[in-house]
């Protein structure tokens, strides 16, 4: 299951027994930890946080078309933009 960004009203999610991505605002953390089998991925500070030991890999002709798939669809995001820079966070 996908969801691009999760509600803070619909936090109880993180305890559905499936596997799933969902994006959270730093805010939607504090108020609710993530599950003890999480990995959390911090794209603000380019982190991972987790079991990493416990995650199996991914066979390699799906991670090298997933690679593939997640590089042609941040490279607009990487090079198009428009957008003023973000402020460093204090």
């Amino acid at each position: 299951l996908y969801a691009p960004l999760l509600p803070l009203n619909l936090l109880d999610f993180f305890d559905a027994p499936m596997p799933y991505i969902v994006g959270v605002c730093r805010e939607a953390l504090a108020q609710k930890a993530a599950p003890d089998d999480a990995i959390v991925i911090d794209l603000d500070n380019a982190t991972l946080a987790g079991n990493l030991a416990a995650v199996t890999p991914l066979p390699a002709l799906v991670a090298d078309r997933m690679y593939t798939a997640l590089s042609n669809a941040s490279s607009p995001l990487q090079f198009k933009s428009d957008a003023p820079p973000r402020p460093a966070a204090a």
